[in-house]
């Protein structure tokens, strides 16, 4: 499935559990709001990297598919106000 726009979102805090539990609850509601259509929680910290490792080599590819970071970055700027949930 493919989206116009892919989110990577990493909370920290006091209480694992507790954080846990409200991250699940506000995907619930956004994916019930049809918001988002997809997504996943990271079990632990193998997974964790290896979501953030496909994050951190998006600008490698981009770069060999010839696709100038300058734009994505003048494109995230212009996109993200415009989302319908902002």
């Amino acid at each position: 499935m493919q989206t116009p726009i892919y989110l990577v979102v990493e909370t920290s805090g006091s209480n694992a559990e507790h954080d846990y539990a409200k991250l699940e609850k506000f995907l619930e509601e956004a994916y019930e709001e049809e918001i988002i259509v997809d997504g996943t929680i990271a079990q632990d910290s193998g997974q964790q990297a290896s979501i953030w490792a496909l994050r951190e080599n998006i600008s490698e590819g981009l770069r060999h598919a010839g696709v100038s970071l300058l734009l994505m970055q003048l494109l995230l700027h212009i996109l993200i106000p415009c989302l319908p949930f902002c």
